[in-house]
């Protein structure tokens, strides 16, 4: 049996290449001030109504909700900046250089919450670090 996270990772590998793709496509058809307006406006319907269909209660510690709006902060500046670069670059190399923030999130959760990195996980670090020069040179 298949594990959930393994699922739920598939889905949104399937669902952010979409939306890459979709957003290469538009990032020279409008102002990106605009679009990342637009986007990220559109981006509340779903949460919106999966929050209030599934019952919960607002309820969140001040810690939590700082952490979470600087989530939102950091995200729409790393999109900003995603549109720019797809803007100038092609999707075949700048999708994949991006996807390389799983490097900066290895190396935060290995630093800040202790988690473990084995020799297959450290293994897979080089080889993107690999993948990065190949991609940029």
């Amino acid at each position: 049996m298949v594990e959930s996270w393994v699922l739920f990772a598939s889905a949104s590998l399937l669902l952010f290449g979409i939306m890459n793709f979709v957003l290469k496509f538009v990032s020279d058809k409008a102002p990106v001030p605009l679009l990342t307006f637009v986007i990220y406006l559109s981006t509340i319907i779903l949460p919106l109504g999966y929050f209030v269909f599934s019952g919960t209660k607002f309820q969140i510690t001040n810690n939590v909700l700082a952490l979470t709006v600087l989530i939102g902060i950091i995200g729409s500046a790393a999109f900003i900046s995603m549109t720019y670069a797809l803007r100038a670059g092609t999707a075949s190399q700048v999708i994949p250089v991006i996807n390389l923030n799983t490097l900066v999130t290895v190396a935060l959760a290995v630093l800040i919450i202790n988690e473990k990195l084995t020799p297959k996980i450290g293994l897979g670090v080089v080889f993107a670090v690999v993948s990065l020069y190949l991609l940029t040179s």
